[in-house]
């Protein structure tokens, strides 16, 4: 079993890889997710992870490293590689997360997008409050007007997505989780992807890691 790590920063299609990811039925584990459901728990770590992501700023490494380390030993029973989707992605979360995992189990997929673009796709992104479902103004609208596809319910702009959220984010990112592939690269354990291309030419690279 393998832990493949797929790194970038927002809006660099990490989340539309892993429902790709996800029908060709590879095991995912998503942090945004597990860190939306935590808050829906209306637990006091949902609280305060709340207040924390609606600042557009990261959860502390040690409440993620705590969070995500338990996640992952739920999902080892089988020997299915393990994709995830946001964690780690600091520094700190790297050593917590080296840890307890060796480096011949791990893959480091980093998706590289300029930041100009960057701005472009976050800007424009709506999500369904119901299924989660991620559309896009531009690049996947829905097919009804501003309506999930799934669920008809109204798209919304989440709070993590407004401009000035959007641009403390990737200030947040560049400090923070940036440094973090030059370790894994220093580590011998990273893949680098032109993540500007189409969909599919990104899911047949990502594809050939895997294999």
């Amino acid at each position: 079993m393998r832990y493949i790590l797929l790194l970038g920063p927002p809006g660099c299609g990490k989340g539309t890889q892993v429902e790709l990811l996800k029908k060709e039925g590879f095991k995912v584990l998503i942090t945004g997710d597990i860190l939306r459901n935590e808050i829906e728990k209306n637990s006091l770590l949902g609280e305060r992870i709340k207040r924390i992501v609606n600042k557009g700023e990261l959860v502390p490494d040690d409440l993620i490293v705590e969070l995500m380390e338990t996640i992952i030993k739920e999902d080892t029973s089988s020997d299915k590689d393990i994709i995830i989707d946001g964690y780690p992605r600091t520094v700190g979360q790297v050593e917590g997360f080296l840890k307890n995992h060796s480096d011949e189990k791990i893959i480091a997929v980093y998706l590289k997008v300029d930041k100009d673009i960057l701005k472009k796709r976050l800007t424009g992104r709506r999500v369904c409050p119901v299924c989660k479902r991620v559309y896009h103004i531009e690049y996947n609208p829905p097919k009804n007007d501003m309506k999930c596809d799934v669920c008809n319910e109204p798209l919304i702009i989440r709070k993590d997505d407004e401009p000035e959220v959007i641009e403390n984010r990737l200030s947040v990112y560049d400090k923070q989780t940036q440094p973090i592939v030059e370790l894994f690269e220093n580590k011998g354990l990273l893949r680098v992807i032109d993540a500007q291309r189409t969909i599919s030419e990104i899911f047949t690279d990502i594809k050939e890691i895997l294999m």
